[in-house]
């Protein structure tokens, strides 16, 4: 089996990376997600990483140093991973922002949503089920953004 995946320093226009069923570690660094149309942005998506397999070979996802501009977005559905880092990433005018969707996932990761900021974005932080993993979210910056949106289970909270 592959074991992890690295996406760095590339510029991505209209692309999506969409990383279903990937296995092992994933870092994405240093990229400029963008569009040059307002409503196909570009994303990046992972979708039932490392699903199915024991805790102890899940890895860490990274996301780090980013750009995300019209349209783009960070998309994760049922995330199975030690540990998530969405760190130092700007999510731009229109930008979708960062869904996380954990459905009906029992993962226990720690994840860390620090220093990103959102300006202007058309949707900020969204966490589905947050009850299923522990967040630590601090000192990130809205600027006309949504902001964040979170559910426990059957409830749903903003801010």
């Amino acid at each position: 089996r592959a074991d992890g995946f690295s996406l760095k320093y590339s510029t991505l226009d209209r692309v999506r990376v969409n990383g279903q069923y990937a296995l092992g570690s994933i870092s994405i660094v240093g990229n400029i997600f963008k569009s040059s149309y307002r409503w196909d942005g570009s994303r990046f998506e992972c979708s039932r990483c490392n699903y199915g397999i024991s805790q102890d070979d899940q890895g860490s996802l990274v996301i780090d140093d980013n750009s995300f501009e019209q349209g783009s977005q960070v998309y994760l559905y049922r995330p199975g991973f030690n540990d998530i880092s969405i760190n130092n990433n700007n999510f731009k005018e229109y930008s979708n922002g960062l869904n996380i969707n954990h459905s009906w996932s029992d993962m226990k990761a720690e994840i860390r949503i620090t220093n990103n900021s959102f300006n202007k974005t058309s949707s900020g932080i969204y966490i589905d089920r947050a009850d299923v993993a522990k967040y630590i979210i601090s000192d990130n910056v809205f600027k006309e953004s949504p902001g964040i949106s979170y559910s426990i289970s059957n409830d749903r909270n903003s801010f």
